[in-house]
């Protein structure tokens, strides 16, 4: 089930790629994450996943999901591999970029193909009884990884936060960082009735309700200026200018998002040997 879920949300990230690219629009992979949208509601959702590692409240489980808990680990797989796909990009790179021009059928193979890699090595754990075996006892050791495990959680939402902000302006950060502090007050209610056994549903409905809010209000300012240097957004008609100058150009396409694409500006391409040449 996992697995199912990893391999379909890549599917249907490529397919609407593909769809996108067919009607003209110049997308790639991870463009969910150009919509400051989508990063209000990773943000909100990071930091209700940070909150419940953390301790302050429990998630429900669904009666839909059984006792074996297919449900859960379909929607595990489905989350893991959206907020995953930006990270694999530096490695699946060639393939990619070859799945964009290749046939339909032959391009979805490959997405699915990369889902399949996403989710291999929680897969082996299932079905190979000697790595399973290799895999720690259960015991009260996990309280105490879950609350480490809400560390990386918080590190992400305030990455959030900067791509948010860096993207539509410091008022649409200031909108997510306030929306992320109502929802952790209504999860922060959820928690104190379950404590008390009472039912968590409205508390619940107001936390989605304020994601869905936040991100169809997020304000819309322009992305961040270029900064620094001699470094110019890229524009066609500013390409062809200097070309027809005779001037050597040097473009590059990055992403704040992209960890990867920070390091290499901060240890390549941001230096003065390379702004000198």
């Amino acid at each position: 089930a996992y697995t199912a879920g990893v391999v379909l949300v890549c599917l249907g990230l490529g397919a609407a790629i593909l769809a996108l690219r067919a009607g003209g629009s110049a997308v790639g992979w991870a463009f969910q994450l150009q919509d400051p949208r989508v990063i209000v509601v990773l943000l909100a959702l990071t930091v209700a996943i940070a909150l419940n590692l953390s301790g302050l409240f429990e998630v429900p489980t669904p009666r839909f999901v059984g006792s074996g808990g297919s449900g859960g680990a379909f929607a595990t797989g489905a989350l893991a591999a959206f907020v995953a796909t930006p990270c694999t990009g530096p490695f699946m790179g060639a393939a990619l970029g070859a799945a964009l021009v290749l046939p339909t059928a032959a391009a979805l193979a490959v997405f699915a193909g990369l889902g399949l890699g996403l989710a291999l090595p929680f897969l082996l754990i299932g079905f190979v009884p000697a790595l399973r075996n290799r895999l720690p006892r259960p015991g009260p050791w996990m309280g105490r990884f879950r609350r480490v495990l809400a560390v990386p959680m918080w590190l992400t939402a305030l990455a959030l936060s900067w791509v948010l902000g860096r993207q539509a302006g410091v008022d649409a950060m200031t909108w997510g960082l306030g929306a992320a502090l109502l929802i952790a007050f209504a999860l922060w209610v959820a928690g104190r009735r379950q404590a008390k056994g009472a039912g968590v549903g409205a508390a619940l409905a107001a936390a989605l309700l304020l994601t869905v809010g936040a991100a169809v209000a997020v304000p819309r300012a322009g992305p961040a200026e270029v900064a620094g240097g001699p470094d110019e957004a890229f524009s066609e008609a500013r390409l062809a200018s200097l070309r027809a100058e005779g001037r050597p150009v040097f473009a590059y396409f990055t992403a704040d998002w992209c960890l990867t694409c920070k390091v290499n500006e901060a240890g390549a391409i941001n230096r003065a040997a390379v702004r000198d040449s």
